[in-house]
């Protein structure tokens, strides 16, 4: 055990896995050395998960066709395009329906998924189910019935929210990253939290 997250719904070790059981966007990280809690930090990280859940859903938006407000949006979270960009996504709800009477495909309906519970992240609502509702239809779209994709994404987007926790949260005192640093190589925490607390990632 090196370094666990809390949401609300308990210490895991998997950030991801805390956050979808999560109740909220207030975040609790334990750091251990030697099984001995070392470090025990608190903070509300709202714009992280935002940021992190625009970030899954351009990871699939490839699979539909969205509008340039919402493509604006998923990339840059702008307030000015928010309100273009929600309309955008309700106009397209019942477009779902191709001509003819067919069915868009369950990837693009899982990808227009991801993208839609982005507008109703930590900041808009304090329910983290709602976005992990996202996050479950962005890797649905990227996995289809591959269970090693399955595992690829999962891996992938918990490195990415590990990095970006890392990067939130890390101490501002230099005394106290440089202790963490070297606790963080002795213990073998996830890479991103060494790079993170490495006074060369300044």
């Amino acid at each position: 055990m090196s370094i666990e997250y809390d949401f609300g719904g308990g210490l895991v070790a998997d950030p991801l896995a805390a956050l979808e059981e999560g109740q909220g966007a207030d975040v609790r990280i334990r750091g251990y050395h030697q099984g001995v809690i070392t470090w025990d930090t608190q903070a509300t990280v709202a714009s992280v998960i935002e940021d992190f859940a625009r970030w899954c859903a351009l990871d699939v938006v490839d699979l539909w066709s969205p509008p340039e407000s919402i493509l604006r949006w998923l990339h840059h979270g702008e307030d000015a395009v928010r309100e273009e960009a929600l309309r955008a996504m309700v106009a397209l709800g019942p477009l779902r329906e191709k001509p003819g009477g067919g069915r868009a495909s369950a990837s693009s309906l899982s990808a227009w998924s991801a993208a839609r519970w982005t507008f109703y992240g930590p900041s808009k609502s304090p329910s983290a189910a709602r976005l992990a509702r996202g996050l479950k239809h962005f890797r649905s779209a990227a996995q289809g019935a591959d269970q090693q994709a399955w595992e690829t994404t999962w891996g992938a987007q918990r490195a990415e929210l590990e990095r970006r926790l890392a990067v939130a949260m890390r101490p501002q005192s230099v005394n106290e990253r440089l202790s963490l640093h070297r606790q963080a190589r002795y213990e073998s925490w996830p890479q991103a939290w060494i790079d993170a607390l490495s006074l060369d990632d300044d």
